[in-house]
């Protein structure tokens, strides 16, 4: 009977030799998990930092096209006006530049006339007979009244001629 006894010990020593080394093989595993689900968690907590910091960048750059779409429609805004305002200016470059010529013109047109008016008083007054005693009375009074008068008095052809 011993010699049984004796077999089941060994055969029971055996199997908890056997058992020790699975719980053994289980604790090596646990812990070897317990550290991959560590790195697990944190990787997951990375990920979600990572995903909020994103999220944030997404929240700025979408302020940042926001703020950027206003500042392109003040761009179109502020550039219809500047060449609204070029327009204007040039309209109002135009319109001095047209009346200074018509003051150039009027000016012309003055002397112009102021030239007329001195040959028709000289032509007219050429026609009137003088007595050759009043010839140089008139040339002084002819040019007292009209300083651009040429000539003087005295020769009716070439007053006459002017």
């Amino acid at each position: 009977v011993v010699p049984d006894v004796e077999n089941v010990v060994a055969s029971l020593k055996r199997e908890l030799l056997d058992y020790k080394s699975k719980v053994e093989g289980y604790i090596e595993d646990n812990l070897r998990l317990s550290e991959e689900l560590r790195l697990a968690e944190e990787r997951a907590r990375d990920t979600a930092n990572s995903i909020l910091l994103c999220e944030q960048l997404k929240t700025e750059l979408e302020r940042q096209l926001a703020e950027r779409s206003q500042v392109e429609k003040h761009r179109v805004a502020l550039e219809r006006d500047l060449l609204r305002e070029r327009g204007h200016l040039a309209e109002q470059a135009a319109k001095q530049e047209t009346i200074a010529e018509l003051e150039l013109a009027v000016s012309t047109l003055e002397e112009e006339n102021r030239q007329l008016l001195s040959k028709t008083i000289r032509a007219v007054w050429a026609s009137r007979p003088h007595p050759s005693s009043s010839a140089a009375a008139s040339a002084s009074f002819q040019s007292a009244e009209h300083p651009d008068a040429r000539g003087g008095g005295g020769d009716r052809a070439r007053r006459a001629a002017a």
